[in-house]
Order: C-alpha cells, then sequence, then structure tokens
C-alpha cells in the first residue's frame, strides 16, 4: 500500500492531538460547572 507509514503516523499524531485537546475542554468546562471535581 502507498504510503501507508506515513498515513499511519499523520493519523496517530492528529488522533494524540485531538484527543489532548478534547481532554482539556473537558477538564474546563468541569471545573466551571463543579469547582470540587477532582481529576485524577
Amino acid at each position: 500500500m502507498a504510503n501507508f507509514k506515513k498515513h499511519l503516523e499523520v493519523g496517530a499524531i492528529v488522533g494524540t492531538i485531538g484527543n489532548i485537546v478534547l481532554y482539556i475542554f473537558q477538564y474546563f468546562h468541569e471545573k466551571t460547572t463543579n469547582p470540587n471535581h477532582k481529576f485524577q
């Protein structure tokens, strides 16, 4: 398959960055709605 390794590499990077961004949004949303929430 042409460019399989590069496709896999870019997909992993984009997925990781997307996951981090979504976690940050969730963290700040939860902190504003419930200041006593403990993240682990």
